[in-house]
């Protein structure tokens, strides 16, 4: 039986009775800019394998790097960045989908050509390894719930959910751009713009308010506290 509050949405996301759908300005903005629409076929260049804990594709781990060292510094690096959906392939079987996210050619709606998916935002891989998710989508704007339904499948494939971080959409500080940069996430944070979380911490939770958020005192404080080697 599925459990109440929290446990309740995650519960109902995972078996997939709620789906997010593309916001209703989303086609007259398609109109504009054309952002590119997969065709059935084309989805699988997007799917991801998740094996030995990392996401792989083409045979090799996604996103290879010499240096494998991240940490916040480096979470919105776009050497790091991928836009992913969660969401059902043609043969019914619940799929991530990883992809660059490339401003007015490839968005969160290109995968599946803006049909309803379980999940979608954006997150960090290096050597195949998740080291953050942003829970954010413009097109499809999902409700933080919804990230339970990929750490959920995340964990479920053999990832380590206690070595990924997690938020809610990071608001940018500057005024003529979109992208947060590493010098002003922890002042977003510190604000209390948006709030970073471990993932297993967010997927066992009682309610969405008892998730304890990662400390931040400092910016080299946090970014020591996130350093992760991904080998």
């Amino acid at each position: 039986m599925p459990g109440n509050g929290w446990t309740a949405v995650r519960d109902r996301v995972v078996r997939s009775a709620l789906y997010a759908s593309v916001d209703k300005e989303y086609f007259r903005e398609w109109g504009r800019a054309q952002v590119t629409h997969l065709a059935q076929e084309q989805r699988g260049e997007h799917a991801v394998e998740l094996k030995w804990g990392k996401i792989w594709r083409d045979g090799q781990v996604l996103n290879p790097m010499a240096n494998g060292v991240t940490s916040s510094d480096t979470w919105f690096d776009p050497l790091q960045r991928f836009a992913y959906v969660l969401a059902f392939d043609a043969n019914h079987k619940i799929t991530l989908y990883v992809h660059r996210h490339e401003i007015g050619v490839l968005h969160h709606s290109t995968t599946l050509a803006a049909r309803p998916v379980i999940d979608a935002g954006m997150m960090s891989v290096v050597n195949g390894r998740i080291v953050y998710i942003e829970h954010k989508s413009g097109h499809y704007k999902p409700a933080f719930s919804r990230v339970v339904a990929t750490l959920q499948f995340l964990q479920r494939s053999g990832v380590d959910l206690k070595t990924i971080f997690v938020s809610d959409f990071v608001p940018s500080l500057m005024v003529f751009s979109r992208r947060v940069m590493k010098h002003s996430l922890h002042r977003v944070i510190e604000n209390g713009l948006a709030d970073v979380y471990i993932a297993e911490q967010v997927l066992y939770a009682r309610d969405v308010n008892s998730i304890p958020p990662v400390p931040v005192n400092s910016d080299d404080f946090f970014c020591d506290l996130t350093r992760i080697v991904c080998s």
